[in-house]
């Protein structure tokens, strides 16, 4: 099998990921590699010249460890994706009423068509939520029953179809192809929740940053999805006007002693913020910078919990909230979710990837939250 290359275009970061699959389906990871990202901004291309040339560095030292991959996944991650519910109706082919592959087949076609590329929208996942036959409904499979009249709701994902073109020319540029664009949520979810956790109910959280993903399942089912253009970089700006301290100060003040829950820390703790930098002279209260931290995640968390009482699912998410990407390394973030979703909540990983022959450094590199989508565009 030709070797697959997952790549996470990241706002900050690409995070890439070389892997062949094994004869026995298992996947043999080859080379891992994570580079500043740049030309980036929500998900989308905001300098086209600037991004063709971070890809370039990224293939370059690919070929320099000595690999050149053809076979190429990338995520979407842009707010101008749509996620709708649509239902189509057929008949079936065969006389004798059988329903085969070429029926469902034909009426996921139609899906297609749902997208209207005069509005600039392309389909680009379409995800069978349930099936009905005549009057029989909440079907999972229905190839081999008899009927006449075939039914399909799924979930759709649209994209913008100018970002889907700018995107692929940007890899043309570099004599690359993509063979695959998954939107970010759906790869997230495929690589840190289980089939029960999607089953009972859950919502992942994909913390990034410039924005954050999430989606729903329930009865293995996709109820919503989406992209909400806030993310960790928001309260690192939040951080630097408050305190009116450089971006990159802030940065790294809200690593070493950020935490999402102001309660958690002690009112008299201070930070000799000039220990940390010498354009910085000055002390500052701990508790006042979790403060800034807890205002930036409650309106975050403020709009995931808007798109749950949307669709009217609280009591249907016995799972919880699986928490991924690199705004879920923040302290105290755990606890915020439990508090401010009301939801069980935990930091998700990559669980679903079967490894087999790969170096023990690469594993323990990708087992972190932030390697949460790039490893499920290999699922």
């Amino acid at each position: 099998m030709k070797p697959i290359l997952a790549i996470d275009l990241g706002n900050q970061n690409l995070r890439l990921i070389l892997a062949q699959q094994t004869k026995d389906f298992k996947l043999k990871i080859l080379a891992v590699l994570e580079k500043p990202s740049d030309g980036l901004n929500k998900g989308s291309i905001v300098d086209y010249g600037v991004f063709v040339d971070t890809l370039f560095e990224a293939f370059e030292d690919l070929k320099k460890m000595g690999f050149s991959p053809k076979n190429i996944i990338v995520n979407v991650a842009s707010s101008h994706t749509n996620f709708k519910i649509a239902k189509v109706v057929g008949g079936v082919a065969r006389n004798d009423g059988e329903i085969t592959k070429y029926d469902i087949d034909q009426l996921l076609e139609k899906f297609k068509e749902t997208a209207n590329e005069a509005n600039n929208r392309k389909v680009l996942h379409i995800i069978p939520r349930e099936y009905i036959v005549d009057d029989l409904t909440n079907i999972k499979d229905p190839i081999g029953m008899h009927g006449y009249r075939l039914e399909i709701e799924a979930a759709i994902i649209e994209v913008f179809l100018p970002h889907l073109k700018t995107l692929q020319k940007a890899f043309g540029e570099l004599k690359k192809n993509i063979s695959q664009e998954v939107f970010s949520p759906l790869a997230s979810s495929h690589s840190c929740l289980t089939k029960k956790q999607m089953t009972v109910g859950s919502i992942m959280i994909d913390l990034g940053a410039e924005n954050t993903g999430f989606a729903i399942f329930e009865e293995d089912r996709l109820l919503d999805s989406g992209i909400i253009n806030l993310g960790s970089n928001s309260i690192t700006h939040d951080i630097a006007i408050c305190l009116k301290i450089p971006l990159e100060e802030a940065e790294k003040i809200k690593i070493m002693y950020g935490n999402a829950l102001s309660s958690e820390i002690n009112r008299k703790e201070s930070i000799d913020l000039s220990k940390m930098s010498k354009e910085v002279k000055s002390e500052i209260n701990r508790r006042y910078l979790a403060e800034i931290i807890e205002a930036r995640l409650e309106e975050i968390f403020g709009m995931i919990n808007a798109e749950i009482k949307k669709i009217n699912c609280y009591n249907k998410l016995a799972g919880g909230a699986v928490l991924v990407g690199g705004g879920a390394k923040m302290p105290g973030i755990v606890d915020f979710s439990k508090k401010y979703l009301r939801l069980p909540s935990k930091i998700g990983y990559p669980i679903n990837l079967d490894y087999t022959e790969t170096n023990e450094k690469i594993i323990d590199l990708i087992d972190d939250p932030s390697f949460v989508l790039a490893t499920g565009l290999l699922y």
